[in-house]
């Protein structure tokens, strides 16, 4: 940690899943970034990691944004609400770019296989 600057040159995020209420577990992470980004002097992102549609609830997605504010945490990117989550910020709006990355990946020699649990890829 001594090799930390305060540059106000970094960024950290945070990164909830919203297939689920948060917990203690996420309160702790995400005040303990907070406080550390703001004492380097660095932004902090909020990114909801709302990838798997099958899970994710509008329920869940608010609370993210009711604890983020009872915890009294504040971000600098990011979602305001979520109205603005759905319209601009949701990685579902980016699901078709993520498309064309693997297949681009895969037409650069890249295979990469969804047969497994984890993804593949056969030259790492």
């Amino acid at each position: 940690m001594a090799d930390l600057k305060r540059t106000g040159a970094g960024f950290t995020r945070l990164a909830p899943t919203p297939s689920g209420f948060l917990h203690m577990g996420n309160a702790i992470n995400f005040l303990l970034t907070e406080k550390l980004a703001r004492a380097l002097g660095w932004n902090v992102r909020l990114r909801i990691d709302d990838l798997d549609a099958e899970r994710v609830r509008p329920n869940y997605v608010e609370d993210v944004f009711r604890s983020l504010e009872w915890l009294g945490i504040t971000w600098d990117e990011g979602p305001s609400g979520p109205a603005d989550h759905y319209a601009s910020w949701s990685q579902q709006l980016r699901l078709a770019r993520y498309g064309e990355l693997v297949e681009a990946l895969h037409h650069g020699g890249h295979p990469v296989s969804y047969t497994q649990p984890t993804l593949q890829n056969s030259d790492i």
